[in-house]
């Protein structure tokens, strides 16, 4: 296989993926595809009534996998390239975010049948079908890993404190040293909404995306690759078993839920930030996810002021 071709495999592999259609609240026809791609590999599935799409047997122990079905374009992709080294594109907005997700699940559950794994519906709109989930469904989950992020290097264990276990931590850390992975900080996605009421440790991988919630977005193969083959290496090395941790005093889940703005200016100061991720989540249509990542960099430098105005300026 010429080494151009084999950077697209994903692309060629998946390509009724990319092409698709999938804005939040009209994902129906992504996950007919999902569907059909589990049937044929003889994955057990189910669905809710919101949509979401549970593959496995969750009446037994096992890790499991997350992501999301949605995107914030509205528009299917027009457009798409994807060049010689594997970048790919659409004029209208690819959906990596998180079609990539979407991709690593289906490359790693075929070879897994003890493995689960959950599709989600609008996330984007505030992970409104994680917050469906029945916790009691997800009691036997040994721990989970969403490939939800974007950059190439990030591994998320941490939204408003620790989303991993110490023992989980130092179970995956040379697998994660090796391909070249650092922990990171994250903002808010499903498993947030999650581990609101599953104390079990979870992780966000990033998955080779880039410029989300903008015309502009692209995907790295090649990056999406290695973070498939980071998940499979945890999958087939950590122990079995369930890995808890302690509830966290406070999420982006329970703060949008319920606070608002005015009690976010309580928090510390590293919070006005986690309410700006928050607003963008509402938005996606009119803010930049690069604007509001720029703006909380210069918060956690400790400028307060910058934080406070972009909130006032987002509410008007």
């Amino acid at each position: 296989m010429r080494k151009g071709t084999r950077k697209k495999r994903l692309y060629n592999k998946y390509m009724d993926i990319w092409q698709v259609g999938n804005a939040s609240g009209h994902t129906a026809p992504i996950r007919a595809l999902i569907e059909r791609r589990l049937k044929a590999h003889g994955i057990p599935y189910t669905t809710d009534t919101i949509g979401n799409l549970y593959a496995g047997d969750f009446t037994k122990p096992a890790p499991c996998l997350v992501a999301h079905m949605d995107s914030v374009h509205k528009e299917p992709p027009r457009g798409i390239t994807c060049n010689k080294k594997g970048i790919l594109r659409a004029r209208t907005g690819i959906g990596g975010d998180d079609k990539c997700g979407i991709v690593a699940l289906l490359e790693l559950l075929p070879a897994r049948p003890d493995v689960n794994a959950i599709f989600t519906v609008d996330e984007e709109t505030g992970a409104q079908g994680a917050g469906a989930i029945p916790p009691e469904l997800l009691e036997r989950t040994q721990y989970f890993i969403e490939i939800d992020r974007r950059g190439n290097s990030d591994l998320i264990i941490d939204i408003c404190g620790l989303i991993a276990s110490d023992e989980f931590i130092t179970a995956i850390d040379k697998t994660r040293e090796r391909y070249g992975f650092e922990y990171e900080y994250g903002m808010f996605t499903d498993i947030d909404v999650i581990l609101d009421e599953v104390h079990t440790s979870a992780i966000n991988l990033s998955a080779g995306y880039y410029e989300p919630h903008t015309a502009g977005e692209y995907v790295k193969l090649p990056e999406l690759e290695n973070t498939i083959d980071l998940a499979g290496a945890i999958l087939d090395t950590v122990e079995r078993k369930k890995y808890p941790i302690e509830p966290r005093s406070y999420s982006y889940a329970n703060t949008w839920r319920g606070q608002g703005r005015d009690r976010a200016l309580d928090f510390p100061p590293t919070d006005y930030a986690e309410e700006l991720e928050l607003l963008q989540q509402e938005a996606p249509y009119k803010y930049s996810a690069e604007v509001v990542e720029l703006i909380t960099e210069a918060y956690y430098l400790g400028q307060e002021s910058a934080q406070v105005r972009a909130l006032d300026y987002i509410e008007e």
